[in-house]
């Protein structure tokens, strides 16, 4: 039993590697984050094992949504949704701070930590760094 429970964490970890070469694509991109998106809204995604890994591919999503060819509102949407569960991370991984700032001409500049109450998504649908909390 314990044979096929390493055998699925390697599996999905290896997964999430493949996830976070693709995020970092345009091409790659959308696809990739869908399929994070989904694999998200299963709170089992949130287990310790595969955190480096998720982590990994949060930190891609908020370095190149923003760009030109990426989506920045999947790219929100996935953030957010994280955040949503960061009771199921790390003391280390829950410290880490989203930076949500609008690209448009408002200046606005929205910051929250996955520690922190997750703001509605619908109210800034602009995403521009995810960084650690030094």
């Amino acid at each position: 039993m314990a044979n096929a429970m390493d055998r699925h964490i390697q599996q999905t970890n290896e997964r999430l590697a493949c996830i976070k070469q693709a995020l970092a694509t345009p091409a790659g991109f959308q696809s990739a984050a869908r399929e994070l998106l989904e694999w998200c809204a299963d709170a089992r995604a949130f287990q310790r094992s595969f955190e480096q890994g998720l982590i990994g591919c949060l930190t891609v999503v908020s370095q190149v949504a923003h760009q030109q060819g990426f989506d920045l509102d999947l790219g929100y949407r996935l953030l957010a949704v994280c955040a949503a569960h960061r009771d199921k991370f790390s003391p280390k991984s829950s410290g880490k701070k989203f930076i949500h700032s609008c690209s448009d001409n408002s200046g606005a500049l929205i910051v929250h930590s996955i520690r922190t109450k997750v703001l509605n998504p619908f109210l800034c649908v602009r995403v521009c760094v995810f960084g650690a909390d030094t």
